[in-house]
C-alpha cells in the first residue's frame, strides 16, 4: 500500500468513528419510520454513517408510509436491500425500542440538523485527508477549489426544494397567500427586494433571492448611479447590503452614497466645500440612520480592476464572520473590468473570458442566495440608439442565458433636454416586457437614479389606489355635440 493512501485511510478512520453520534440517526429515523415518514423528504440518505439505516431510508423514502417490522423487511427484501438479515433485525429492534412520544418536527429538525454537521465534517476532514494523501502531486489550484466546494454549507431540503407536485398542492396555496399579505404590507409588491423605482417594481415583483440582474447602458449614462440607489433601497427596507466596486475607491462611493441619504449635493464632498449647514446636516443623517437600521448593514468593498468574484466571496465571508449576519443584497460594479476565476479563457479581455464572469456571477448568487445587481456596457455599435435589443449588451449570449432581469438605461440629447432618463426592460423572467420604456427623472446632484422614490412612503397597494383616484379627478367627460353645434 502506498504511504498516500495508507495516510488517508488512517485518517478516514478517524473521522469515522469521531464524528459519527448512531444514538442521534437511530432517534432521527425511528420518527421518520414511526411517526412521519414524509419527513425524509428534508434530508440525504449519504447524512446517514450507518449503512442499513441508509437502506431503510431508501425504502421510506419511496413508500413515504408509516409500516411495520414485517413490512420494512419485506419491502427490503423485494428492493434487495437486505443483505444481512441478523443486522437487519437487530437494527430494526434498536428502532422500534426508541420512544418516539415527545418527538415532533422540531425536535426532528434538530437531530437532522445534528446529522447533517456530523456528516458536513466527515466529509471536510476525508477531503483534507485526500489533499494530505498526494503531497508529492500537490496541486494548489486543485486543493483551493476542492477545498471551497467542501465548504460548501448544505441545508435541510424542505418542501420548497423538492416535493410532489399533488403534495405540494397546500403549500403552493400558502405561499400565494405569502404573497398577497406581502403586496398589501409592502412597497415592493412581492417577496423579492425592491430597487426603489416604483414603477418597475410593480411589474418586476422585486428580484428574489438567488436571481441576478443586470444594468446595462453606454459609459457615464448612470449604471454606477442605479447599483448604488438599488443598493440603498434593500439598506433602507432592513436587508443586510453589499457594494463593491473595482472602478471606484471607497471614500468617493461613500461620499456618493451620503449624497443620496443626506440630499447634500455631490461636488460638495468631491471639492471639500460643505458648509456649516452641511456637515450638521450630514451628521444627522447618519444619526437618523444609525438610530433607525436595526442591526442590518450597508458594506462597502473596493477593489483593483483586476478582481474576480473569488475576491468578492472572500470579502462576503469576512463580513458575514465577522458580524454574524447574511449578506442578503450584492451590488457589483461592475462586469467589464472583471476577471473570471478559472483563467481559462484566456485575457480578461477576450469574449469568452468575459462570457466567464458572468457564469461566475451567476454562481455566487446562487451559491449564497443573493439578490445581486451588476452593471455592464454595451457594445460600441449601439450608442446612437434610441432603444436596445439584447444583442446589443456585451455577453449578450451569456447574460441571456444567465440573469432573469436585464433592464438599460438610455440618456439621449433630448432625454438631457428634459431632465429624464429611460429604464428599459430587457428580460423580466418570462413575463410580458413593458412596451414602453419606464420614465425617470434622476437628480445627478444628489446622486439619486430617480428623485421619484423619495416622495414618501407608501405601500403599493396604496399608491395603486391613489393613482386610480387621481385619474378619475383627471378624467373630463365631454358633452354630446348635437347637429346644431356643428
Amino acid at each position: 500500500m502506498k504511504p498516500g493512501n495508507n495516510l488517508r485511510n488512517r485518517i478516514n478512520e478517524r473521522v469515522q468513528e469521531d464524528f459519527r453520534d448512531l444514538e442521534i440517526e437511530y432517534q432521527l429515523m425511528a420518527y421518520i419510520v414511526r411517526e412521519n415518514p414524509s419527513f425524509c423528504s428534508l434530508m440525504r440518505r449519504g447524512w446517514l454513517s450507518d449503512e442499513i439505516l441508509q437502506s431503510i431510508y431508501d425504502v421510506i423514502s419511496e413508500t413515504r408510509t408509516i409500516s411495520s417490522r414485517p413490512v420494512i423487511k419485506h419491502d427490503m427484501k423485494t428492493r434487495n436491500k437486505m443483505e444481512d438479515e441478523d443486522l437487519l433485525d437487530t437494527c430494526l429492534d434498536d428502532l422500534y425500542e426508541v420512544d418516539t412520544s415527545a418527538f415532533d418536527e422540531k425536535s426532528a429538525k434538530h437531530m437532522m440538523t445534528q446529522v447533517l454537521d456530523l456528516y458536513e465534517s466527515r466529509q471536510l476532514l476525508e477531503g483534507i485527508g485526500d489533499i494530505l494523501s498526494k503531497m508529492k502531486t500537490f496541486n494548489l489550484g486543485k486543493a483551493k477549489k476542492k477545498l471551497k466546494e467542501l465548504s460548501r454549507s448544505s441545508e435541510l431540503l424542505d418542501n420548497e426544494n423538492s416535493g410532489y407536485y399533488i403534495e405540494d398542492y397546500q403549500q403552493r396555496i400558502e405561499i400565494m397567500d405569502q404573497k398577497e399579505k406581502k403586496s398589501e404590507s409592502t412597497e415592493a409588491g412581492d417577496v423579492g427586494i425592491p430597487t426603489g423605482v416604483y414603477k418597475f417594481d410593480r411589474v418586476c415583483g422585486g428580484i428574489m433571492p438567488g436571481e441576478f440582474g443586470v444594468v446595462s447602458g453606454m459609459t457615464g449614462v448612470g449604471k454606477t448611479l442605479a447599483i448604488g440607489c438599488f443598493g440603498i433601497t434593500a439598506w433602507e427596507a432592513g436587508y443586510n447590503v453589499m457594494i463593491v466596486s473595482g472602478e471606484m475607491e471607497k471614500a468617493p462611493l461613500e461620499f456618493r452614497i451620503g449624497a443620496n441619504l443626506a440630499g447634500i449635493p455631490a461636488m460638495k464632498f468631491r471639492t471639500a466645500e460643505l458648509t456649516e449647514e452641511d456637515m450638521q446636516r450630514w451628521d444627522a443623517t447618519i444619526k437618523k440612520y444609525e438610530a433607525k437600521q436595526h442591526g442590518n448593514i450597508l458594506y462597502i468593498a473596493t477593489f483593483h480592476k483586476s478582481f474576480s468574484v473569488e475576491h468578492i466571496e472572500n470579502e462576503i465571508i469576512k463580513v458575514q464572520e465577522e458580524s454574524g449576519k447574511k449578506i442578503d443584497w450584492l451590488g457589483i460594479d461592475y462586469l467589464n473590468i472583471m476577471d473570471p476565476v478559472s483563467g481559462s479563457g484566456g485575457g480578461s479581455k477576450e469574449w469568452v473570458a468575459q462570457s466567464d464572469v458572468v457564469w461566475d456571477v451567476k454562481a455566487l448568487t446562487s451559491d449564497y442566495g443573493l439578490v445581486t445587481w451588476t452593471a455592464g456596457q454595451v457594445r460600441d455599435e449601439a450608442y446612437n440608439k434610441d432603444l436596445y435589443d439584447p444583442s446589443d449588451l456585451k455577453y449578450a449570449r451569456a447574460i441571456g442565458e444567465t440573469a432573469p432581469v436585464v433592464i438599460a438605461l438610455i440618456r439621449t440629447d433630448e432625454d438631457l433636454l428634459a431632465n429624464r432618463m429611460r429604464l428599459q426592460v430587457l428580460k423580466m423572467r418570462n413575463a410580458i416586457l413593458p412596451k414602453r420604456p419606464i420614465m425617470l427623472h434622476p437628480n445627478m446632484s444628489i446622486m439619486r437614479l430617480n428623485q421619484d422614490v423619495r416622495l414618501g412612503k407608501k405601500t403599493l397597494a396604496g399608491m395603486g389606489k391613489e393613482e386610480v383616484k387621481v385619474r378619475k379627478r383627471t378624467q373630463h367627460v365631454q358633452p354630446k355635440r348635437s347637429l346644431k353645434d356643428k
